[in-house]
């Protein structure tokens, strides 16, 4: 079906807005995330980087000198036995599985790189708060970065999708409310964090207040509860737990 006016395909534009509604679906999960800092001290363009890539059908970007990287499997090893030895030789015993080496594309796939479409390739950071004190929560010196996840697609609105789904698969579907305790949400129901209250010089204007029965809870140390959940997680344990186990005694304030 064609708009009257202009002709354009009215099927296509709806389907176009409804990517960008999930797209910003996605950055409001995100921005709100505790593995992300809650999206106080850090924006989404401080942890995302991405690139436009140019890539063939097999998904490789333009080549450097024609080659292309292969990770050690068992059936790369089986072709590539002789460079993959040598390459094994430099690294630590037992860490064969890191080996890598370049092979000509041309010479793995009987046939040169060509241009096939343009994919957005995007890797997003996580953080965690190493500082000692939860009300230092906006000075960035207290916060670590850590390797968050990685992920593709043909637009950069599905980009952004892709990257929010792998985000709950390794780091959990949840917001900063997930976190807080049933005395801090009860807490939250019944008062808010600021009051105004009636300037008496100027009788137009208000000054606003902070109400001291708030409890509040700081992104630092919603991110920190967040944070010893994920490290019993099979995926934390596996990557994180070994090296952060002052984690798992981490104390709430």
């Amino acid at each position: 079906m064609r708009c009257p006016n202009c002709a354009t395909d009215i099927s296509e534009t709806q389907g176009y807005v409804k990517l960008v509604d999930e797209m910003n679906e996605a950055l409001n999960f995100l921005e709100g995330h505790p593995a992300l800092g809650g999206g106080t001290v850090f924006t989404i363009n401080d942890l995302l980087w991405y690139s436009v890539q140019e890539v063939c059908k097999r998904g490789y970007c333009r080549l450097c000198k024609g080659e292309i990287d292969l990770h050690y499997t068992p059936e790369n090893y089986k072709k590539y036995k002789e460079l993959f030895d040598e390459e094994i030789k430099q690294i630590e015993p037992g860490l064969k599985t890191f080996a890598r080496i370049s092979v000509p594309y041309a010479d793995h796939f009987g046939e040169p790189w060509k241009f096939d479409h343009v994919e957005y390739w995007g890797e997003l950071s996580i953080v965690i708060f190493r500082g000692m004190n939860f009300d230092k929560y906006y000075d960035i010196r207290n916060w670590e970065r850590l390797q968050g996840v990685e992920a593709s697609s043909r637009s950069f609105e599905e980009l952004i999708i892709n990257i929010a789904d792998e985000v709950k698969k390794l780091f959990g579907n949840f917001s900063e409310e997930n976190f807080l305790t049933e005395k801090e949400k009860e807490n939250h129901r019944a008062e808010n964090p600021f009051f105004f209250v009636k300037c008496k010089d100027k009788p137009n204007c208000s000054q606003m207040k902070h109400n001291r029965s708030y409890m509040m809870v700081t992104d630092a140390e919603i991110n920190r509860r967040w944070f010893k959940w994920f490290v019993k997680t099979p995926y934390g344990k596996k990557n994180w737990a070994e090296t952060y186990k002052e984690a798992l005694s981490w104390k709430d304030k």
